[in-house]
């Protein structure tokens, strides 16, 4: 699980930089605190069901994408 979490850090905070949005940006979309959003990237916690639909929606990513990042553009940058 604890892998899972540390790909799922990854993929977040890089497709985010590649939507060119910031970490506040994202949170207002996602109506949470950017504190909120930042402890997402840093892995200490995970979003709720509700917040990663919106995210999965916000940057039109399929769900496989944060469960099986290999499978899309290799492995999460380090």
């Amino acid at each position: 699980m604890e892998e899972l979490l540390k790909n799922f850090c990854k993929v977040l905070c890089r497709v985010r930089k590649e939507s060119g949005r910031t970490q506040a940006e994202v949170a207002d979309a996602l109506g949470i605190d950017r504190s909120v959003y930042a402890y997402y990237e840093m892995g200490k916690v995970a979003p709720d069901l509700p917040a990663l639909r919106k995210l999965l929606d916000l940057y039109g990513l399929p769900a496989e994408m944060f469960l099986y990042p290999e499978r899309f553009n290799g492995q999460p940058e380090e």
